[in-house]
């Protein structure tokens, strides 16, 4: 478990292969599955992980050529 605020934790990675998606949830680029996209709304699937990350419409605009 790590104790650092998100936004110091951010900081620490590489923004190439980290993003956040919302601000209590950062994602490696790489766990992603695929992107479900319902009107504005936005959920990120995971590899191998059955529950779905809701992406704020704060955080939207990094998915929205992908």
């Amino acid at each position: 478990m790590i104790r650092l605020p998100l936004k110091a934790l951010i900081e620490q990675l590489d923004p190439g292969q980290f993003v956040q998606v919302h601000r209590a949830a950062i994602v490696n680029l790489q766990a992603i599955d695929h992107i479900v996209r319902d009107g504005t709304a936005m959920e990120i699937l995971l590899k191998g992980r059955p529950e779905k990350l809701a992406v704020s419409e704060a955080y939207g605009r990094q998915f929205r050529q992908m």
